[in-house]
């Protein structure tokens, strides 16, 4: 008959299940680095079907370690929830449901003493069917983290290969397979060029246009200056946004007149000009004389 449940013992036991758990998973680890030298050395010794067999161990043992750590995440919730177990019935509450049905379902599958401790305890602390239902995972009440991880199946061979490429790809070994993936036989176009490339071919493009353009400016202001004149007296006038239209010389001439303002000094230069242009008249010079004998007198 088993001792009546204890939350005191029960909180204890979790505790020490945690620790053996951590031990067991450094443990399994250090074991699989050593397990994957092996297989690194295999290959580059050409045994390479030697080396597929032992990654499958490999692979069984990394999967352990990953059940490990499960259990252990299971393990702290209890530890935090476990005021939870003080509750009075005889059927778990919907917040302790899944890992106490993950730590009774996997505890049988481990070689951990206090981890079958801990489930006798839990299963005295709910009723029989809750312990049967949880061992048969009944009703689907496992977690699948937990039911994934003990599934025992051999794993497929492409998935062994890539396994062994990649502890061979870190011990720097080479390896081929003929498992891996074959290349599309259609053509894959190839990427664009980066954008500093694709920017500075624009800049190219654009400054040889830019210097054409100047050169074609150059060459017909020179036409233009040695007197060479468009068809019909048309003079091409460029406007600030860089287009052109295209104009008279009669309403250039037109509107130069009528725009430009004269200035002061002109217009003074061109009044003593026409005062000295103008002519003299004798008979006002002579009655400007006799009225200025008359003052005198």
């Amino acid at each position: 008959m088993s001792p009546p449940f204890s939350s005191t013992r029960t909180k204890v036991q979790l505790k020490l299940v945690v620790q053996r758990l951590k031990m067991l998973q450094e443990k399994k680890t250090s074991m699989s680095k050593k397990d994957r030298r092996d297989v690194a050395s295999l290959v580059e010794r050409g045994k390479v079907e030697t080396a597929r067999i032992k990654t499958e161990g490999v692979i069984a043992e990394d999967i352990h370690v990953e059940l490990l750590e499960v259990l252990e995440l299971y393990c702290e919730m209890l530890i935090a929830r476990l005021a939870l177990l003080d509750l009075p019935g005889r059927e778990p509450d919907a917040g302790l449901l899944e890992p106490l049905c993950a730590l009774i379902h996997a505890a049988p599958r481990t070689e951990l003493k206090e981890l079958h401790v801990l489930r006798e305890m839990l299963m005295a602390r709910y009723t029989r069917e809750f312990a049967i239902r949880a061992t048969e995972d009944q009703e689907e009440c496992v977690p699948r983290r937990i039911t994934d991880r003990l599934r025992v199946q051999t794993p497929d061979e492409a998935y062994v290969d890539a396994y062994i490429a990649e502890v061979c790809k870190a011990y720097s070994i080479p390896f081929t397979s003929a498992h891996a993936q074959v290349q599309p036989s259609i053509d894959v176009p190839s990427p664009p060029p980066p954008l500093e490339a694709q920017l500075s071919t624009t800049r190219s493009g654009s400054n040889t246009k830019s210097d054409a353009a100047v050169a074609t400016s150059l060459g017909t202001s020179g036409a233009m200056t040695s007197g060479a004149q468009p068809p019909g007296g048309l003079v091409d006038k460029p406007d600030l946004h860089g287009t052109t239209t295209t104009t008279s010389r009669q309403e250039q001439q037109g509107n130069g007149n009528a725009a430009a303002p004269a200035a002061p000094g002109a217009v003074s230069g061109i009044a003593a000009q026409e005062s000295k242009g103008k002519a003299v008249d004798p008979v006002d010079e002579l009655e400007k004389r006799f009225a200025a004998l008359k003052r005198r007198t």
